[in-house]
């Protein structure tokens, strides 16, 4: 019998930091499942995890801690500095508490309090992952202080972004960044990458009673949902034969929209809700929609290339770049609603080009799209083979 001459690798105690357990559960499970595979051990932090994403991250092995960065006891104004050394203090204590070899933060508000936390504690490598644009706002509804953002990257080991534009964005906020940090340590992935196995091409639908266009999507005024209502809207009223549908969870935040909101819209959209599996409702649909006015690189997205749908989506960063321009799909510009329609209404006039759109986005999502290559990218990031 031979074995190997290399050691097993040592475990590893990993912690997760998001600011939402639905960023955690359903975008970093395959990251959470090559680490349990790998032997090692998993935490999970979150202001709140309800029941659903709580048994999702039971079913995978890892433990989760409910921790908010506004404690009650806490009362100082969101960017004081005193209310920044008591959350980091209080982290701080549940990474010393873990004994933590490395941790991944996602979403600027848990970065900039998480890596502060970390470096307090001597945590062995902090990975930044960033995923959404600089002027996301927090939970008030405010940008989160650029001071804040260059110092939680300084303090990073690496860094790692869901596009180009966020990768130069942290380059330029890095400025007199330390020598451990050079610029071949900020990466770019393909956002969370998407289970080409578990997401799997569909054949398309057929078109006998008209094209089906889908919109996945949180309510979310910055995700372009009412753009989308809009141009249902006006398209069925102009007779054109076409179902739109929309599904997703409710929002949060100030850019949150009220459900009872897509009534107004009467038939035009049809309200599927809050979806566990996006599988079944891409296999209905022709056309998958997103006119978002600012991303990282939405998940949906890499899922309905997967699926081999053609998108119609916003010519911003994070979007752009999942479409050859009338390949797979078509760009339009964002709050534009004209050219909306007019992308819309070109699949109704030409739905024959659809077959071979769909099977560019399938060999797009490939490509480039793949979960295996994003994930040995953060674990390359964390120091983990």
């Amino acid at each position: 019998m031979t074995h190997s001459s290399e050691p097993a690798e040592a475990v590893k105690r990993v912690v997760l930091v998001a600011q939402s357990d639905r960023s955690i559960a359903r975008n970093r499970d395959g990251l959470i499942r090559a680490l349990i595979d790998r032997g090692h051990q998993i935490l999970c932090i979150a202001p709140a995890f309800d029941h659903q994403h709580q048994r999702m991250l039971d079913m995978l092995g890892a433990k989760t801690i409910a921790f908010s960065p506004q404690p009650a006891r806490f009362k100082f104004p969101g960017d004081s500095f005193l209310h920044d050394r008591h959350v980091a203090s209080a982290l701080a204590a549940i990474l010393a508490d873990w004994r933590a070899d490395a941790m991944l933060t996602s979403g600027l508000p848990a970065l900039v309090d998480a890596v502060g936390a970390a470096r307090k504690v001597n945590v062995g490598r902090v990975v930044a992952l960033l995923n959404t644009p600089f002027d996301s706002p927090d939970d008030t509804g405010k940008p989160v202080a650029s001071r804040r953002i260059a110092l939680a990257l300084q303090g990073s080991d690496r860094i790692v972004a869901h596009n180009e534009q966020i990768a130069r964005e942290a380059t330029a906020h890095l400025g007199n960044r330390p020598k451990r940090l050079a610029s071949s340590h900020v990466v770019v992935v393909s956002g969370a990458g998407v289970d080409l196995v578990h997401h799997k091409a569909s054949p398309l639908p057929a078109i006998d009673e008209g094209l089906v266009f889908l919109m996945i999507s949180s309510l979310d005024l910055r995700r372009g949902v009412l753009d989308y209502c809009h141009a249902a809207r006006e398209l069925r009223s102009r007779g054109r034969r076409a179902r739109f549908l929309f599904a997703g969870p409710d929002g949060a935040g100030p850019g949150a929209i009220p459900r009872e909101k897509l009534s107004q819209f009467g038939s035009a959209v049809e309200d599927m809700g809050a979806v566990d599996d996006v599988r079944p409702l891409l296999a209905r649909a022709h056309v998958c929609v997103h006119p978002a006015h600012a991303e990282g690189l939405p998940r949906v997205l890499l899922e309905a290339l997967a699926a081999g749908r053609p998108l119609i989506t916003t010519d911003i960063p994070g979007c752009r770049e999942l479409v050859d321009e009338r390949v797979n799909g078509c760009l339009v510009p964002p709050r534009d609603a004209d050219a909306l329609n007019a992308a819309i209404e070109s699949f109704l006039k030409r739905p024959d080009l659809i077959a071979s759109a769909s099977r560019a986005s399938r060999l797009k999502a490939e490509r480039r799209c793949d979960i295996g290559d994003v994930n040995r990218v953060l674990l390359d990031a964390m120091g983990i083979r």
